[in-house]
């Protein structure tokens, strides 16, 4: 998920699912929430909902360690910089032949090869998620990259192999390539910039939560007894020593 609109379109995949009464979908931590009248909604199905939608979810595991979860984050981040680094090198030469105009023989042969590379490895993201949520009528962020990078790419190829073309309706034969490759090389840097913040946010809300007791003093047949925090119940008498955290809410 990439936007506000990606996170309303599972919100309404989950909410379709039989037995589901709401879904919250939190775009930050890309993590869904459902409220079920009972416990005997099919799993599977909700996973089947969001891929239908045209994304993949799966279920999270409570045991995973905090530090195992901040390694995936780091390897996803990881990849999206090798992706910004590769994509930057093949954008700067097609960039300089581009915005200077600098023509040789074989350049717009060059522009061409490069930047079917640069879209096809590092902007295939692009067309393979954005392309056919298009089709389905549910057009989102990575629809609007591919057609603008695809419309500049495929006047290009036309200018490139069919200039007479172009001619042929009154118009000169330009190149975009440059074009195509530098919205794709700045939009895998941003979204490298927003998974870097999100899991500097991920951390912090997790030493947050780490800051919380786990377990409170609660009183039973006239004993404070430790009890872990999910254990207590409404009506239930905490005891808080000078210097304790504020174990729950309450009066």
């Amino acid at each position: 998920m990439h936007c506000a609109s990606c996170v309303s379109r599972v919100e309404q995949a989950l909410a379709s699912v039989p037995g589901v009464e709401s879904a919250v979908v939190q775009l930050a931590t890309r993590e869904a929430a459902i409220r079920s009248a009972s416990d005997a909604i099919d799993r599977q199905s909700l996973v089947e909902a969001v891929y239908a939608a045209g994304y993949e979810a799966e279920f999270l595991n409570a045991d995973l360690p905090p530090d195992e979860r901040d390694l995936r984050l780091h390897n996803e981040e990881r990849q999206l910089l090798k992706r910004v680094i590769f994509a930057a090198i093949l954008t700067f030469p097609v960039m300089i032949l581009g915005m200077f105009h600098i023509h040789f023989r074989g350049s717009n042969l060059l522009q061409f090869l490069v930047t079917t590379i640069l879209l096809g490895l590092a902007g295939g993201v692009f067309f393979k998620v954005g392309i056919p949520a298009l089709l389905k009528g549910r057009a989102e962020m990575n629809s609007l990259i591919a057609l603008g990078t695809g419309s500049a790419y495929l006047a290009s190829v036309a200018a490139t192999f069919a200039p007479n073309f172009w001619k042929s309706i009154g118009q000169e034969p330009y190149l975009y390539y440059e074009a195509a490759c530098t919205i794709t090389t700045f939009v895998l840097l941003g979204r490298w910039l927003e998974h870097r913040a999100r899991g500097s946010a991920s951390q912090a809300v997790r030493r947050l939560i780490g800051l919380q007791a786990k377990s409170a003093k609660v009183k039973h047949e006239e004993q404070f007894v430790d009890v872990p925090l999910s254990e207590i119940r409404e009506g239930d008498l905490l005891l808080i020593r000078p210097g304790e955290r504020i174990p729950v809410d309450g009066i």
